[in-house]
């Protein structure tokens, strides 16, 4: 099982995955974050399994991450072979862009680490695993599509938007841009937007809120599953407590279909 967070910056996706993964080992699934997926899944490689057997295990954390890193590194080039048509849009549509070249080398970069990490992972998942990813292809319409300095291209967005893979399950975080603007200068911009004027970096939430907005109305309208969750309190526990309700809610509802697709990835 799949499930992917969507938000824009500061609208709380990290502060909720405990919630997510917890509320799904309730429902009996082995629920991780990518980061804490990697060492258990590179135990089923075979280079993890002979690390497992051979190697001191004072070091095998750091060498489960090296196999990890690298058999994900690798792994890309099996996404691209598969995902031809979005591997050009992404590049094309990154070309297009009227934005420094550091924005896009970074945007790319991140992409294509996210293509490595969920073909690694997707290839080694077991029935009754969930994958939980704040950082996953639909959040990534951020990151790719809006900045502080060009309106979003929502064409290529949607056709984006056509060729990722389709999680089992998207969970929405929602909160104005002026509160989550607010909520990261709280713990520190990003280094990339130092220097940048205020003005460009409030046009940049702007532009973030326009694309997670028009992302959610098109996967809904082709029938994606998503979860809203509000958190525009100043209680993170209330957001929490929110996402919990609508989660058991959804997954009392579709245990079936998503025990389905479970066991299809394990086979």
């Amino acid at each position: 099982m799949i499930v992917e967070m969507i938000g824009i910056p500061g609208a709380g996706k990290t502060s909720m995955l405990p919630t997510v993964t917890s509320t799904l080992a309730d429902f009996n699934f082995k629920a991780r974050r990518v980061v804490d997926a990697g060492r258990p899944f590179a135990r089923r490689d075979p280079a993890g399994a002979a690390l497992e057997k051979w190697a001191p295990r004072s070091i095998q954390p750091k060498l489960l991450w090296q196999v990890f890193y690298w058999r994900s590194y690798a792994a890309r080039r099996r996404f691209a072979r598969k995902n031809p048509e979005l591997i050009a849009h992404v590049r094309q549509a990154q070309r297009s862009r009227q934005i420094p070249r550091a924005d896009r080398r970074h945007a790319l970069y991140w992409f294509f680490h996210l293509t490595g990490y969920y073909e690694f992972l997707l290839s080694h998942m077991q029935p009754g695993e969930a994958l939980v990813m704040d950082e996953g292809f639909t959040h990534r319409v951020v990151q790719l599509f809006a900045t502080g300095r060009e309106k979003p291209d929502l064409d290529s967005v949607r056709r984006y938007i056509d060729l990722i893979p389709r999680p089992d399950l998207l969970i929405a975080l929602r909160a104005p841009g002026e509160l989550c603007e607010a909520r990261v200068y709280r713990r520190g911009i990003w280094s990339r937007m130092k220097g940048r004027s205020g003005t460009e970096i409030s046009r940049y939430f702007s532009n973030a809120e326009t694309v997670v907005a028009w992302t959610l109305k098109y996967v809904e309208s082709i029938g994606w599953p998503v979860i809203h969750v509000e958190n525009q309190e100043s209680r993170l526990s209330l957001a929490r407590e929110n996402l919990r309700w609508w989660l058991v809610d959804h997954l009392t509802l579709d245990t079936g279909n998503i025990r389905q697709n479970a066991m299809a990835v394990g086979n």
